[in-house]
C-alpha cells in the first residue's frame, strides 16, 4: 500500500513538473501533434528536467551508471506520456 501511494505521489510530481514545461520544451515525437511539446527538446534542456527531478524527489545514487540507467527510463517515460497525450482520446 506504501509503495503505491509513493508511486502515485512520484507520478503526480512529475505530471506537475510537466505541466510546468509545457510551453518550453517540444515534442519528442515532432511527427505528431501534441500536448506538451512542440519541437524536440535538447539532451541539455531533458537531463536539466531529471535533474530537477531528482533534487525534487530527493534522489541521490552513488553509482554514475545506475544514474545514467534512470535518465534512461526517466526519458522513456517523458515519450511515453507525450506518445499517449497526444492521441486525442475522449475523457472516460
Amino acid at each position: 500500500m506504501a509503495k503505491a501511494l509513493l508511486l502515485k505521489r512520484s507520478v503526480h510530481g512529475l505530471m506537475t513538473k510537466l505541466q510546468k514545461h509545457v510551453t518550453q520544451f517540444p515534442s519528442i515525437y515532432p511527427s505528431k501533434a501534441s500536448v506538451f511539446f512542440s519541437t524536440a527538446p535538447s539532451e541539455d534542456e531533458l537531463k536539466a528536467m531529471y535533474e530537477e527531478f531528482l533534487v525534487e524527489h530527493e534522489k541521490f545514487y552513488r553509482n554514475p551508471k545506475e544514474k545514467e540507467r534512470r535518465f534512461e527510463i526517466f526519458k522513456e517515460t517523458l515519450r511515453f506520456i507525450d506518445n499517449h497525450n497526444s492521441t486525442c482520446r475522449p475523457f472516460e
